[in-house]
């Protein structure tokens, strides 16, 4: 990834899946748990879910949610450096579930299961 943002939106999703309309056989999409935080600094780390609300709750501050992605966004300033966080949590896998659903793929993979805290809740 080359800077701050969603694994995946909206039109991503419909891109994929409709990249994948030629494959043989049923279809299936995975969609990446968790996220990343972006240093001005130039650092980047992966993170869980319940990694992100550590940090939420450490610099008190509110994520928002993007539209497009349905992902969670805040910032935070540590040291003299900046910190955009972008992370999914169940809202998003369902969003992202839903868009593929719309499209006819119904079958769902998680990609790096762990630290998503409400996971049992995704339709």
């Amino acid at each position: 990834h080359s800077g701050p943002g969603p694994k995946a939106d909206k039109t991503f999703i419909q891109k994929v899946i409709t990249q994948m309309a030629s494959l043989p056989g049923e279809k299936s999409v995975a969609f990446s748990t968790g996220g990343c935080v972006w240093g001005s600094n130039g650092k980047k780390q992966l993170v869980t879910e319940a990694e992100a609300k550590v940090l939420v709750a450490a610099y008190d501050v509110t994520p928002k949610r993007d539209k497009e992605s349905q992902n969670l966004v805040f910032e935070y300033e540590n040291d003299g450096v900046t910190y955009q966080v972008w992370y999914a949590d169940v809202k998003t896998l369902n969003f992202w579930s839903g868009i593929a659903k719309e499209q006819g793929v119904t079958k769902i993979s998680l990609w790096r299961l762990g630290g998503n805290v409400d996971l049992k809740k995704i339709m």
